[in-house]
């Protein structure tokens, strides 16, 4: 036993004697030395773009964001340009800030003084109407992932967002940085406001887009044997049109991209093939028989007075939000929903109130039944599934859905389309998102 412990001791002292020159590596280099060349080398990346980099940001509450980015712009080092489409003056005043490429387990691309990523997260819903405490859920700092010869992909520390970095064109950077962002943005949304309802043909189908520039996603459907078929991604701005980050699918290929071009929009395939997109007057099914299939119902926003929208509905929908507003320290925002249950002829109108993490729900269950001749809905046998702390808070609506027939309709308006609630009279009209 005693030979054995000086064995030990002799192995322990040969091993803590060692110094690096006496160790073979493996990998030629320490883990800190390779840490560090990694490091160098995803910085040299992000500089030597030439033109700079067309971003597609992704948040985990609202979408996708397009920026545009030029690290070491102008030979001012470890600083960063940038544009993004988060809002107007985004798109336009060109911004600087700190940036630096650390090491933490991995190579991080971190951004040091507030910019417009930072918009994205900011926990005041004053800043960019994101959720107190949290913003849009993005991150700050990112991760690298993989590089393409032209493509660099990060993910998010926090939330694991994706950044995917595409080198920009010289015409590009020069849009981007001399107020063609904007404009391109406000070209896009008038194309399809211009369209009313825009649809492409492809393969023999019809195909209807269906953006949601509010929850910066983008749907195309399809009516095939009778079948409906709904695609939906979330989508950013770019300087040539809109980056679709979530391929949308069509027959047996995928949607990339909505190009501008002279005025005209086209859809781009994932091998590169353009379709034109042209303007119709109606949509490829009514909103009755959507409902319930490809859409789950209607959805009212925080505080959103959406476009359509007469005063009798503004009065009720804004009902709940008042409460909110009332009692600032006991609720963050609050939500209304209306979802169809088509199998079993429900609908269930749920006011919803959010703190924190935390859900607050009433919720109402009625039967109807729906007139194909008239088009008309009527709502009967009303059961309260949970009362909530909402309850008195939605009476303005439980009373209009008990005691009014309504026709559930689209409504258009500058390119978007919204789900419209009109009573028989037409005396009260409530627009809602559609989801």
């Amino acid at each position: 036993m005693k030979n054995l412990y000086k064995l030990l001791f002799v192995i322990s002292v040969l091993v803590t004697g060692c110094s690096r020159s006496d160790v073979d590596l493996v990998f030629k280099q320490t883990p800190d030395e390779r840490m560090s060349e990694q490091q160098q080398q995803f910085n040299q990346m992000l500089i030597q773009a030439q033109y700079g980099w067309k971003i597609t940001n992704s948040t985990l509450l609202k979408g996708n964001f397009g920026f545009y980015m030029d690290f070491d712009f102008d030979g001012k080092k470890d600083r960063v340009c940038m544009v993004s489409d988060i809002n107007d003056t985004s798109s336009t005043v060109v911004q600087v800030s700190a940036y630096r490429v650390k090491l933490v387990n991995a190579p991080i691309l971190s951004f040091e003084t507030y910019n417009y990523i930072h918009l994205l997260s900011d926990p005041n819903p004053g800043v960019s109407g994101g959720v107190v405490g949290q913003g849009f859920k993005g991150d700050n700092e990112f991760e690298f992932v993989r590089v393409t010869p032209d493509s660099m992909f990060l993910a998010g520390r926090k939330f694991r967002t994706e950044m995917i970095l595409v080198k920009a064109t010289k015409q590009e950077q020069e849009a981007y940085l001399n107020g063609g962002y904007l404009a391109n943005i406000k070209a896009v949304k008038a194309v399809f406001a211009s369209n009313k309802v825009s649809v492409f043909d492809y393969g023999g189908v019809t195909y209807q887009i269906i953006p949601n520039t509010g929850a910066r996603r983008v749907g195309i459907m399809s009516v095939v044997n009778n079948e409906i078929k709904l695609s939906s991604g979330n989508f950013s701005y770019s300087v040539n049109g809109m980056e679709l980050s979530d391929r949308v699918q069509i027959g047996n290929t995928f949607i990339t991209k909505i190009l501008l071009e002279d005025n005209k929009l086209f859809v781009q395939t994932k091998s590169g093939e353009k379709i034109e997109v042209r303007s119709s007057q109606t949509a490829l099914l009514p909103l009755n028989q959507m409902i319930g299939l490809s859409y789950m119902g209607l959805n009212l926003p925080f505080l959103a007075n959406l476009p359509g929208t007469n005063p009798a509905g503004t009065t009720i929908l804004k009902q709940l939000s008042l409460l909110v507003l009332a009692y600032p320290n006991s609720y963050d925002k609050s939500e209304i929903n209306l979802v169809w249950d088509v199998p079993n002829k429900k609908i269930i109108m749920e006011g919803l109130l959010f703190k924190g993490n935390s859900i607050y729900a009433t919720r109402f269950r009625y039967d109807y039944d729906f007139n194909p001749t008239t088009g008309l809905y009527k709502l009967s046998n009303k059961i309260v599934l949970a009362p909530g702390y909402a309850t008195y808070n939605v009476s303005l609506l439980d009373t209009f859905l008990q005691n009014n027939e309504f026709a559930l309709d689209y409504y258009f308006d500058s390119g978007n389309m919204y789900g419209k609630i009109t009573s028989k009279n037409g005396s009260t009209v409530m627009t809602f998102m559609l989801y």
